[in-house]
């Protein structure tokens, strides 16, 4: 039996068939595309076998079942049909992540022919949290039109790094790169770029777009300063970078990780004195310039979003380049420690204006990194009219952003110095003590 039509597209004289998976942990996607209608026809066909729905008998009928459960023959059979079609579709291969991160027996749905927006995403999360049982449909709903609506009305959102994707011209002789503005054969593209640093542990997002030439400046000039940074959280959560994952050498201690995180002071005076709390003071022993990091933030902003955009941004490609740019101040950034969506792999939410209300800034961030969070103005936007380096103007966008003003703990901190000042950072680490008595 053949599908029903409507779910196969034809464009530009080729079928199409698009599919996305949504769960409460995770959402991909792919489309099947092939010139022979008997090809898409084929792939539908053994889609449909793992997740078609019974008749009144009980009897399989082609016909998608759009809410399906995670169940350990559904996992088993998707890798016999990644597995047969991983050639002409190698993105399915990324799916099995997703039923991997989706839980056993988790709840997950089906969408077809339509792009998982931020509103639909939401409402999708509403559904899946209901089944349940604890709290209906329409409660949660109402509750995430409070906290999203402001936003989705006045931004356009994105979001990038949660699964593979491949950013600008896939042929290297056409290219342009994003930073430069040369071409082949003044410049060559012969190595991959990642979008966002891949000592970060990215392993999704590539930029074609980025010369060999910027691609190695960056690396020397900006993005070693985020990874300093960020070297905390990189070697706690055992991050995967270029080379691996790392340990910390200071000039006063060496931090590695095994079983549990491992401290060594190399002086006696430099270890935390006795008490609950510990007082460590870490020195790193490098140089650190902030307004790199600012930098660099913006660097991962400028290479996902979308090229009708890049026009809008010249004046910030000036600035990571290091062309001088008469700046007094630049917008704090807000940072915040938060494990509701921790993550490995680094992603970038970023927030694109709708409307002329010049009052918000035209281009946020939310840049995401295991469970550190920064959220950043994009500094020198041509359709902003002025700098947000006002404590009000934040106050402004936690108004539009309010799921972001009812979470607790944001530092508001400036990275506009452009001066090398050495890393130390202070940590409070309390105790764990067990009582243990007469040996139990």
């Amino acid at each position: 039996m053949k599908p029903d039509k409507v779910i196969i597209t034809q464009e530009n004289g080729k079928y199409k068939f698009t599919c996305n998976f949504k769960s409460l942990n995770d959402s991909q996607g792919f489309i099947m595309s092939s010139s022979n209608y008997n090809e898409v026809v084929e792939f539908v066909n053994d889609l449909l076998s793992i997740f078609a729905d019974n008749d009144e008998y009980g009897n399989r009928v082609k016909r998608l079942k759009l809410l399906q459960f995670n169940t350990l023959n559904i996992k088993n059979d998707f890798i016999l049909l990644s597995e047969k079609y991983e050639k002409n579709l190698p993105q399915i291969k990324g799916l099995i992540s997703f039923f991997k991160k989706t839980g056993d027996n988790k709840a997950f749905v089906i969408i077809l022919n339509e792009p998982i927006t931020p509103k639909l995403s939401f409402d999708l999360n509403a559904y899946l949290y209901s089944l349940s049982g604890n709290r209906s449909f329409e409660e949660i709903k109402e509750e995430n039109d409070k906290l999203f609506k402001n936003v989705i009305e006045e931004y356009h959102i994105r979001a990038v790094g949660e699964f593979r994707k491949s950013i600008g011209n896939p042929i290297k002789t056409e290219r342009l790169c994003r930073f430069c503005k040369k071409k082949v054969p003044e410049v060559s593209f012969k190595y991959k770029a990642h979008a966002m640093s891949e000592a970060l542990g990215n392993k999704n997002v590539i930029l074609f777009d980025e010369c060999d030439k910027c691609n190695e400046v960056f690396g020397k000039s900006i993005e070693g300063d985020i990874i300093t940074y960020l070297s905390l959280f990189r070697t706690i959560y055992e991050v995967d970078g270029k080379r691996g994952k790392k340990k910390i050498k200071g000039r006063n201690f060496e931090m590695t990780k095994n079983e549990t995180v491992e401290i060594k002071f190399w002086n006696i005076d430099e270890r935390p004195k006795k008490g609950d709390p510990y007082n460590l003071r870490l020195d790193f022993g490098k140089d650190l310039n902030r307004q790199n990091i600012y930098k660099t933030l913006c660097k991962f902003f400028l290479s996902v979003i979308e090229e009708d955009q890049l026009h809008y941004f010249e004046k910030t490609f000036d600035w990571i380049n290091g062309k001088y740019i008469s700046t007094n101040k630049l917008p704090k950034v807000a940072e915040l420690i938060s494990y509701e969506h921790f993550s490995k792999q680094p992603k970038i939410f970023y927030y694109l204006r709708k409307s002329n209300k010049t009052k918000l800034p035209y281009a946020i961030c939310d840049f995401q990194f295991t469970c550190k969070k920064m959220v950043f103005i994009i500094p020198f936007c041509s359709l902003d009219k002025q700098e947000f380096n006002s404590s009000k103007d934040w106050d402004k966008i936690f108004k539009v952003f309010k799921y972001f003003d009812e979470t607790r703990g944001w530092q508001f901190n400036d990275f506009s110095k452009d001066k090398n000042e050495n890393l130390i950072v202070q940590l409070n680490s309390k105790l764990h003590i067990e009582n243990k008595t007469n040996g139990k």
